[in-house]
C-alpha cells in the first residue's frame, strides 16, 4: 500500500523536489522497509547503539593520561572486558572477582574459558581444568 502511494506521488512531484529525491531513494528499498515495519525485532531508534559507543570517547580520553603505553593497553583491555560483561548481562564485579579467584587453576591455553562471553559462574565448586 505504501509502495503504491509513493509510486503515485512520485509522478506528481517536480523533478528537482527534495521529496521526489527521497522517493527515488526509497522505492528500490521498499522490501527492506516492509520487513522493518512488519517485524518487531528491529528498533525504531538507535539509542542502544549510541549508548554502547558513548563510552568509547570517554575511554579514549582516559588512555591519553594512562602514564605509559602499556598502562593504556591494560586500561583498554579492562574497558573491553567490562563492556563485554555488560553486553552479556553479567555483573562485571562478580565476573572479575570470580576470574581472579580461579585463574590460577587454568593453564594459559584454557584461559579463554574465563572471558566474559565464555564465563560460567561456579557455585562453591572447584574444578581443576588442567
Amino acid at each position: 500500500m505504501l509502495k503504491h502511494w509513493i509510486s503515485e506521488q512520485y509522478t506528481e512531484q517536480r523533478l528537482t523536489s527534495p521529496i521526489r529525491k527521497a522517493m527515488v531513494y526509497r522505492l528500490p528499498l521498499m522490501h527492506i522497509l516492509t520487513v522493518y515495519v512488519t517485524s518487531a525485532r528491529f528498533s525504531i531508534g538507535n539509542n542502544p547503539v549510541e549508548n554502547a559507543i558513548r563510552l568509547m570517547p570517554i575511554a579514549h580520553n582516559n588512555y591519553l593520561f594512562a602514564g605509559s603505553h602499556e598502562a593504556a593497553q591494560r586500561a583498554a583491555m579492562m574497558y573491553f572486558f567490562f563492556n563485554t560483561c555488560r553486553l552479556h548481562k553479567i555483573n562485571p564485579y562478580e565476573w572479575l572477582k570470580d576470574v581472579l579467584e580461579r585463574m590460577h587453576l587454568y593453564y594459559s591455553s584454557s584461559l579463554h574459558q574465563l572471558l566474559p562471553q565464555n564465563w560460567i559462574k561456579l557455585k562453591n565448586e572447584i574444578i581443576w581444568v588442567r
